[in-house]
């Protein structure tokens, strides 16, 4: 998901403020957590726009960089789809669990901000593709497969990316997000990512002054709703095969249906929980809608695998976070102090049981007695 000023990440953070602070959280002086609406959208709009900065993993390959595709919704291309669920859900609830630690206010909402970021990019298709009711904004949308991202040239892909529209089977046409006149998401898919994301913070601020574990339990529940496998199974786009580029093709054609449908309603590309083309509104008092999608067009479409026998394949996630977890502080200026440094092991003495053994000296004769 891109970062135009005024869409993309911006666009879908602003919306899911408003939302949260909508949600009746706010105090009589209109702030939450001493913030108002404005200055809870710049401190968590500068954070999530962290985890796309230039010098940062957000260009790294995922065949070089495994690790950092959590960060932004996509597939670690050595693990199956079910590890890539888990992986990516264990990072958005993990910074949730650091923000809990405290601490200063931009470290809090850095890691609020590191999770709302890749929770937002879960719902660009560039990154994976959910089932049809995402397209009427349902967040709960269930996960069919992930897309890879490869920014350069790889022939040991099985297809040649290049820098523009396609970059491995991340295409970057559906990072754009698109907006009304006031600025609102207006596809259904960014307006899933709004519900989610403002969901996210409803469960973090309301279990913000709770224990560790009291919080990290609420935040999997909230959290977890948003990275349910489909039905089929979870799949891993490892290449730009014709099957995959047919589903694409078909998904982006969904987008322009949407926006042709919104044009010959004269809805100007109005804002809100309007759903998609061909689909009704997202309604949250309906949270397992996606549960049994109908069945999508191309049913034979099946991602490929990645290979057990691929490097790291025996890599493990994180574990989930723990009432325990202490994160280091950073730029801690001294070390602390060494345990029991005033110890002093005790020298040897001469009284030691068995000091005055002697080796007994190698018979000269042979073993054959000769």
């Amino acid at each position: 998901m891109d970062q135009k000023e005024g869409a993309g990440h911006h666009a879908i953070t602003r919306a899911a403020v408003r939302e949260f602070f909508a949600s009746g959280r706010a105090g009589t002086d209109g702030k939450i957590d001493g913030m108002t609406e404005d200055e809870y959208f710049h401190a968590l709009d500068a954070a999530q726009e962290h985890a796309d900065r230039w010098y940062g993993p957000t260009t790294h390959p995922a065949w070089e960089d495994p690790d950092a595709q959590r960060e932004h919704g996509m597939a670690d291309p050595y693990h199956s789809g079910q590890w890539n669920v888990d992986t990516d859900r264990q990072f958005v609830e993990n910074e949730l669990s650091q923000a809990h630690e405290g601490g200063a206010r931009a470290t809090e909402m850095g890691h609020v901000g590191a999770a709302a970021h890749a929770l937002e990019d879960s719902y660009s298709q560039a990154h994976a593709f959910r089932g049809s009711s995402v397209n009427s904004g349902d967040p709960n949308a269930p996960i069919e497969s992930f897309n890879v991202f490869d920014p350069i040239p790889n022939p040991n892909m099985g297809t040649w990316g290049k820098f523009g529209d396609e970059q491995g089977t991340h295409d970057e046409r559906f990072d754009t997000t698109d907006v009304d006149a006031a600025g609102n998401p207006v596809h259904g898919s960014d307006q899933a990512a709004v519900h989610a994301t403002a969901q996210m913070l409803e469960s973090y601020h309301d279990h913000r002054g709770e224990s560790m574990a009291q919080a990290n339990a609420a935040n999997h529940e909230t959290v977890s709703q948003f990275y349910q496998p489909a039905d089929g199974g979870v799949g891993v786009n490892t290449a730009a095969t014709p099957e995959w580029r047919a589903e694409r093709d078909r998904r982006l054609q969904e987008h322009a249906d949407e926006d042709a449908a919104r044009a010959a309603a004269g809805a100007g590309g109005a804002g809100g929980d309007g759903g998609g083309a061909g689909g009704s509104a997202y309604d949250p008092s309906e949270p397992n809608m996606s549960v049994e999608p109908p069945a999508e067009p191309n049913a034979s479409y099946q991602p490929v695998e990645p290979s057990s026998s691929e490097p790291n394949a025996s890599y493990q996630p994180p574990a989930e976070p723990t009432a325990s977890y202490q994160p280091a502080e950073p730029n801690q200026s001294t070390p602390p102090a060494e345990p029991n440094a005033s110890y002093q092991p005790a020298e040897p003495t001469a009284s030691e049981p068995n000091a005055s053994y002697q080796p007994e000296a190698a018979s000269s004769s042979s073993p054959d007695g000769s």
